[in-house]
């Protein structure tokens, strides 16, 4: 009848106990709820305002400026306002319509040629680069703020910063990481860079393939689309999927690789940068052995929701 109401079977023996030995003014006392109906809505109240104010409250700081325990503050949050603290969503970009309407063009594109060709994923090699650094701290950058059920994070733009480090190019098939190079200190992506990785490394990786030339994934930073790489990959006949321009999210090595492979180097304090490679080619093989890299297996599903989000980011 009385659910969570109810006095627990210790206390009721208590005050039993009192009862036997005289004592009259049981009903007077504590019956294990810390504050009344009332004064627990003015909590709630309370901390609500303060969440009008801003999201980004710490519960001490609710605790500490409205004098409630901190206890209460957290129940009161968790159960009875039911938020939840997430990081902000980040997003490379504030797509424009235009671009938005690009994204979906671009995916359907890419869908239809699928539907004609079912080996395209297997053939398709997706190719970007990354900054990594021999000390790769945890983030803590990104703020979190509490969110009532069913709202949407905050969208936060990020925000490069390449002091220090050396570029990482890296490659996938369907079946995981296929091949990636480490660039020399001070080094960076440039049309003749990309150029020789690819006439290096595209060779190697179609050897006992059961085709000939790959179809190749890559974004639109300049060195990808530079005359003497559409040049070279004119002279090839490697063709190239569709990508629009800010789309992390239907990039697998920005939604399935970079992120997984951080978290296995971040917190490590490399001595040197043989120490580093050999730990990345670790991280790289344990990745593909657990199956995490199948980011070109996902990509038609990608393209179906970015179609059916009218361009949204994922």
């Amino acid at each position: 009848m009385l659910g969570d109401k109810a006095a627990s079977k210790r206390s009721v023996q208590n005050w039993m106990c009192a009862i036997k030995q005289g004592d009259p003014v049981v009903a007077s006392r504590n019956t294990g709820r810390s504050v009344d109906e009332e004064k627990n809505n003015e909590r709630i109240e309370k901390i609500r305002v303060c969440f009008e104010e801003s999201r980004h409250w710490s519960l001490r700081s609710i605790s500490n400026r409205e004098e409630i325990p901190l206890s209460t503050v957290q129940r009161i949050v968790v159960h009875d306002l039911k938020m939840k603290k997430i990081l902000k969503k980040w997003v490379p970009h504030d797509l424009s319509f235009s671009q938005m309407e690009h994204r979906v063009l671009a995916c359907r594109s890419n869908l239809e040629r699928l539907s004609k060709d079912k080996t395209l994923l297997k053939r398709t090699v997706t190719i970007d680069e990354s900054w990594v650094a021999l000390y790769m701290a945890p983030d803590r950058n990104q703020s979190r703020s509490w969110l009532l059920p069913g709202e949407e994070p905050e969208i936060q733009v990020s925000q490069n910063i390449h002091a220090g480090k050396r570029l990482l190019i890296m490659a996938m098939d369907y079946f995981g990481i296929c091949f990636w190079q480490l660039l020399p200190p001070k080094t960076t992506v440039t049309a003749e860079v990309y150029k020789q990785f690819l006439d290096e490394y595209i060779p190697k990786w179609l050897d006992g393939k059961p085709f000939e030339r790959p179809i190749l994934l890559h974004d639109n930073a300049r060195p990808h689309k530079a005359t003497l790489v559409t040049e070279f990959l004119a002279e090839k006949q490697v063709p190239c999927l569709f990508h629009p321009p800010y789309s992390y999210d239907i990039s697998p090595l920005d939604f399935c690789c970079f992120g997984q492979l951080n978290r296995r180097l971040k917190g490590i304090n490399h001595q040197n940068w043989d120490e580093f490679e050999q730990a990345l080619e670790t991280a790289v093989n344990n990745l593909n052995s657990e199956g995490h890299m199948n980011g070109i297996q996902q990509l038609p599903d990608r393209w179906s929701r970015v179609i059916n989000s009218k361009g949204q980011y994922l």
